[in-house]
C-alpha cells in the first residue's frame, strides 16, 4: 500500500508539474493573429512538453505555437526557414504521441508543403487529418485552403475528401460558405475549376458568390 501511494504521488506530481507552464494554446490557431500570440507562448510549451515526456496533448501545444510558419507575413519570427527544422522536430514528436490529433497532423502537412521537408509526404498527412478530425469545422478552412494551394488535389482520395467538404459547407455549414469563396479567389487554375465542379453538383447557385471579387 505504501509503495502504491508513493507511485500515485510520483505520478500526481508529475501531472501537476507539467500543467504549471502549460501554455494554454489548446488547438490550432487558424489566423495570423492567434498565432502570433500562440507563438508567444512557445518557451512555455516546449518546457512542459519535454517536462510532460509522452503526454501527446502537451507536445501537440507545443507544435501549435509555431503556426506562424503557416501565415509568412505575418510570423513574427525573423527568418521562418531558421525555425522550420524544430518546429519539424516538434510535430513529428506530437503525431508520434498524439497520432489521433487531426490538427498536428494539418500542420505537418501544411509546411511539408511550403518547406518542401525531406522524406516526408504531406498528402498522406493531409489525409491523416481528414481521417482523424473529419467534422472539426474550425480545421475546414485552413484544410481547405492546405488543399486548394497545393498540389494535394492530384490525389484522387483527397479529391474525394474535399467534395466531401464542399457539400457539406453548401448542405449543412453555411457559416463557413465564405471561406470556400476565399479559397477559391486565391487557388490555381486547376483547383478553381474542382470547386466550380464540386459546387455546381452541389449548389450552382453559389458559384456567382465566388466568383465575385472580395
Amino acid at each position: 500500500m505504501l509503495l502504491l501511494a508513493l507511485a500515485l504521488a510520483g505520478f500526481s506530481v508529475w501531472v501537476l508539474i507539467a500543467e504549471l507552464p502549460r501554455s494554454g494554446v489548446r488547438r490550432l490557431p487558424i489566423n495570423s493573429e492567434a498565432a502570433a500570440i500562440a507563438a508567444t507562448a512557445r518557451a512555455r510549451a516546449a518546457w512542459a512538453a519535454t517536462f510532460g515526456g509522452v503526454r501527446g496533448d502537451l507536445w501537440a501545444e507545443s507544435a501549435f505555437t509555431y503556426a506562424t510558419l503557416l501565415s509568412p507575413g505575418a510570423a513574427p519570427d525573423a527568418d521562418p526557414s531558421i525555425i522550420a527544422n524544430p518546429a519539424r522536430t516538434v510535430i513529428e514528436r506530437a503525431l508520434a504521441c498524439a497520432p489521433y490529433d487531426s490538427s498536428v497532423w494539418l500542420l505537418a502537412a501544411g509546411l511539408a508543403f511550403r518547406f518542401n521537408w525531406t522524406n516526408a509526404n504531406p498528402i498522406s498527412s493531409l489525409k491523416m487529418s481528414y481521417y482523424t478530425g473529419p467534422n472539426e469545422l474550425h480545421l475546414i478552412p485552413p484544410r481547405l485552403f492546405t488543399a486548394t494551394h497545393s498540389t494535394a488535389l492530384g490525389d484522387d482520395d483527397l479529391r474525394q475528401l474535399v467534395q466531401r467538404d464542399v457539400r457539406m459547407i453548401l448542405t449543412h455549414w453555411p457559416e463557413l460558405r465564405p471561406t470556400l469563396a476565399a479559397a477559391y479567389k486565391g487557388a490555381e487554375a486547376d483547383a478553381k475549376q474542382f470547386l466550380e465542379e464540386a459546387v455546381t453538383e452541389t449548389d450552382p447557385g453559389f458559384l456567382q458568390a465566388m466568383h465575385a471579387p472580395i
